[in-house]
């Protein structure tokens, strides 16, 4: 019961928002490549499909992840605004944006927390895309 409750009131280090719009067979390679983060107990996903898609919306009812996944739409828009919603959903400490078309390394988390920790003031962390 003692470690139930801590999963369900643990806070995400990290979260992780991804616009989206009627790319489902692309997201679901980016998520997979997510699940694989070698601190994915450490981190949260929010999808944001920037207008309704029937396919990404069932792949995201039909499938299981190994990390908590949020998933929500929002009128057709574009994808800053996506984003915005995103972070308002957003419980990390940190946040990542990416693209559902981004495959990030096993480590590519795990280098984001490390810039952020190493740094003494707020930072936005660019990487290679």
């Amino acid at each position: 019961m003692q470690d139930e409750l801590a999963t369900l009131f643990s806070v995400p280090t990290l979260s992780i928002i991804i616009p989206t719009h009627k790319r489902s067979a692309i997201l679901r390679r980016c998520l997979s490549h997510i699940e694989r983060q070698t601190v994915n107990d450490d981190i949260e996903v929010i999808v944001v499909s920037d207008g309704h898609d029937d396919e990404t919306e069932t792949m995201m009812q039909e499938e299981t992840f190994s990390v908590p996944v949020e998933f929500f739409e929002i009128e057709k828009s574009q994808q800053g605004k996506a984003r915005n919603e995103g972070l308002k959903h957003a419980k990390g400490t940190y946040c990542l944006f990416t693209g559902d078309d981004f495959l990030l390394q096993p480590d590519a988390c795990e280098w984001h927390l490390y810039v952020h920790n190493q740094m003494r003031e707020s930072v936005a962390v660019l990487g290679f895309s």
